[in-house]
């Protein structure tokens, strides 16, 4: 047994073999007994390790390991950050609070093992929890001196702000140590007033995914949101495969795609339709994996600079601000192309999590879906349909996506841009949007 041999069984999440398990132990209990592995450079290592014990030999096993290594040398930011993440590994998010607390229970409580404490309590959508957390991360900040805080101030503002808590980012943004990044938080905050918000938005969300929904419609519904639905998404993997492959459009594509994808495509569809045929001016669609970046100030900005278009990508991987680690508040629209020069030539997906769609807009997706069927993922396909090629491709994202334009069979057009300051942000809390 190898660590490779391990990455590839979690990865599989394959802990069915018996005969693999009793090697595994054996190298996971060789592994952890030398000291010079227990570091903080070797986190990734340790990340498949105790992956894999959370989920052959269960959380408990899990724990018991890792506060053995504590004891061991283990640096205890890397404990909370490994308990975390194999306790997400199974789905396990009430779990991950308890044993985060039993870690702080027995070795005492950091900073970072707090917020990382904090954000189970979010995920598994325990507020009360979180915001005893947050007090006790604040009393654990504010002893510390300027210089030896860390961005775990930073961290709290803005998770808290996505929970539709601003009243809890307002402990947190005085201790941001960089100047610039408190700016930025003070000024997200700042959009969070008691105005309630009328847009409508629909979620699209499976019906096995409560968890999701409750999590994150509670956070819209703090934010100020007062006309936000539910629809129930299409498990693709219940759809015979004969369907699948009438959907797509292309043979090639239907080996490529998984049924998650095509549940993804069916489910937009079916708000696409909704949109359609309503008479609001504009929809915000959602997945489940969105939470709100700004509140309800910033909806009224958003508004006015929409104009003539007839979508708007709202979520934060399409949006100007992303990747920047501070900016102004500031809402304006900006051409797709011109924001996808932000982008590095490696990144891909830009994302259905968030976008705003008008009737018109709903209407051109349906006729681009009748006209091609499936020919790609649908944030893809829809995203290369909304370019507008002012000059040459700076960059392999805009090639790409040029290409694909050109390639597609439909050929209308929709006025459509990307905001500078999105309205959502997306936040898995490790595991992906079960839509996808």
């Amino acid at each position: 047994m190898q660590l490779t041999d391990l990455t590839k069984l979690v990865a599989r999440r394959d802990f069915s073999e018996t005969k693999n398990s009793f090697e595994a132990i054996e190298f996971i209990s060789d592994y952890l007994r030398s000291r010079e592995n227990l570091t903080k450079a070797n986190r990734p290592k340790l990340l498949i390790i105790f992956r894999y014990i959370a989920g052959a030999l269960g959380e408990a096993n899990a724990q018991s390991a890792l506060e053995e290594c504590v004891k061991n040398g283990l640096p205890l930011n890397e404990a909370f950050a490994l308990g975390m993440h194999a306790y997400r590994y199974t789905r396990d998010y009430d779990g991950a609070i308890t044993g985060l607390k039993s870690l702080a229970s027995s070795f005492g409580l950091t900073p970072y093992g707090a917020y990382l404490l904090g954000e189970s309590c979010a995920a598994s959508g325990r507020i009360n929890d979180f915001v005893e957390t947050a007090t006790r991360a604040q009393s654990l900040l504010g002893t510390l001196e300027i210089g030896k805080r860390g961005p775990s101030a930073e961290w709290w503002s803005s998770l808290a702000l996505s929970m539709g808590l601003p009243n809890i980012a307002d402990g947190f943004i005085p201790l941001i140590e960089d100047a610039r990044m408190r700016q930025t938080i003070s000024q997200r905050r700042a959009s969070f007033t008691r105005s309630l918000i009328d847009l409508p938005a629909i979620m699209v969300n499976l019906d096995r995914d409560t968890r999701k929904w409750n999590l994150t419609s509670e956070a819209f519904q703090r934010t100020g949101y007062t006309d936000l639905s539910r629809y129930s998404a299409f498990d693709g993997s219940k759809l015979p495969l004969t369907v699948r492959e009438q959907l797509v459009g292309d043979s090639a594509v239907s080996h490529q795609l998984k049924a998650g994808a095509i549940g993804c495509w069916l489910s937009h569809l079916g708000v696409w339709e909704i949109v359609a045929n309503s008479q609001k001016d504009w929809v915000l669609v959602l997945e489940d994996d969105a939470f709100p970046f700004v509140g309800a100030s910033m909806i009224d900005q958003t508004l006015s600079v929409l104009d003539s278009s007839e979508f708007a990508w709202a979520n934060l991987r399409m949006a100007g601000v992303h990747g920047r680690s501070a900016f102004d508040c500031t809402q304006n629209a900006i051409s797709i192309w011109d924001q996808l020069k932000l982008w590095d030539s490696r990144r891909r997906g830009v994302g259905t999590d968030g976008y705003l769609l008008s009737s018109r807009g709903a209407q051109y997706f349906l006729n681009m879906f009748k006209a091609e069927k499936i020919l790609g993922h649908v944030d893809g396909q829809m995203a290369s349909h909304l370019l507008e090629a002012t000059n040459a491709p700076i960059n392999d994202v805009q090639a790409d996506m040029a290409k694909r334009k050109q390639r597609y069979p439909f050929k209308d057009q929709l006025s459509a841009i990307s905001l500078n300051i999105p309205l959502v942000c997306d936040i898995d809390f490790g595991v992906s949007s079960t839509v996808h």
